[in-house]
């Protein structure tokens, strides 16, 4: 058997080849070593001050499927792309509360002689508050009450007592009946005189210390001269006069009042229509003027609405200090 003698080169070479192998691969576990330590240096081992955010002066977009959470009394606050700073002097001061506004007349500051007025506040019955607020008006301010109100009587008293006309403001049928009705012992032009007049003396019956009758609505019925003929046959027979609303420019009321011989007055300005303060000081300021139409006497119609009682009280004794004559309406119809 022969055997084959091994190559020195051969071994060599391989030797040489395997140093190299893992010459190569230290190398690569060194520098692999390095790397690790100078990123672990630069990216772990910093100060702790340098980790903190600059300060945000621009606003932050809104991440795509993210939303803030706003606590319950959080209120969000726009975050300004810049920092804003207020010029001196530009801060607009902030003006204390201050009361309704009055709007000014007019007419010249001047007093007005002649002018007598007599005011009429409709609708009373359901709350005593305004009429205790009226009634602190230095004015013969007068009333009228509709029947059948929870108030009614009461309020009848408190304005008899403070010594003011007590009317009873007369539910009757308006073009609008039955989509707008006028309440209970309303007055319909469908009765009959019989009970066209039981329902009248309830009426009548149901408010104390009256001197007079005012209607409420009745557009329809006051243009119906038979059916005014009873309902004045029944006034004249109690002493009482008759105000007439005016709620319809084909009202009857003056003819037919007339004819059976009771006072009368008729309704010129509704004050407060719009239910609103500055236009109701406005109407009753633009008065003064009335004098340079030849009007020497004037009704005014107005409702218990806070805003009219806050006008009335603001604007009355302006009126009084130039000249104008508040009286009852008692005195104007007689």
């Amino acid at each position: 058997m022969h055997h084959k003698k091994k190559n020195p080169s051969r071994q060599n070479n391989r030797e040489g080849t395997g140093f190299i192998k893992n010459l190569k691969r230290s190398l690569i576990l060194l520098i692999l070593i390095v790397a690790g330590a100078i990123f672990y240096e630069v990216y772990f081992d910093r100060p702790q001050e340098e980790t903190r955010p600059p300060e945000i002066t621009r606003s932050i977009p809104e991440h795509r499927g993210e939303k803030h959470r706003i606590e319950p009394g959080e209120i969000p606050l726009p975050v300004p792309e810049r920092p804003v700073t207020e010029a001196p002097g530009t801060e607009k001061p902030v003006p204390p509360p201050t009361e309704k506004a009055t709007p000014t007349t007019k007419a010249p500051k001047e007093r007005v002689s002649g002018l007598r007025i007599a005011i009429l506040i409709d609708d009373i019955g359901a709350d005593l508050s305004p009429v205790k607020n009226l009634l602190k008006i230095e004015a013969p301010i007068s009333f009228a009450v509709l029947p059948h109100m929870p108030r009614g009587a009461a309020a009848a008293d408190m304005i008899h007592k403070a010594g003011r006309d007590v009317l009873l403001h007369l539910p009757m049928e308006p073009r609008s009946y039955p989509k707008e009705k006028p309440g209970p012992g309303a007055l319909l032009t469908t009765m009959d005189d019989s009970e066209l007049r039981k329902v009248l003396t309830g009426n009548l019956d149901a408010v104390p210390h009256i001197s007079g009758v005012n209607n409420h609505m009745g557009s329809l019925f006051t243009e119906d001269e038979e059916k005014l003929a009873i309902v004045m046959a029944e006034l004249e027979k109690r002493g009482l006069f008759f105000i007439d609303s005016r709620t319809t420019p084909y009202s009857k009321a003056a003819k037919v009042s007339q004819d059976i011989g009771i006072p009368f007055a008729s309704r010129r300005i509704f004050i407060d229509n719009g239910q609103d303060y500055t236009k109701t000081c406005q109407i009753l300021l633009d008065v003064l003027n009335k004098t340079k139409d030849g009007n020497s006497t004037l009704l005014l119609i107005g409702h218990p609405y806070p805003n009219t009682v806050s006008a009335l009280a603001k604007i009355v004794p302006e009126l009084k200090s130039r000249g104008v004559e508040v009286v009852s309406v008692s005195s104007m119809v007689r």
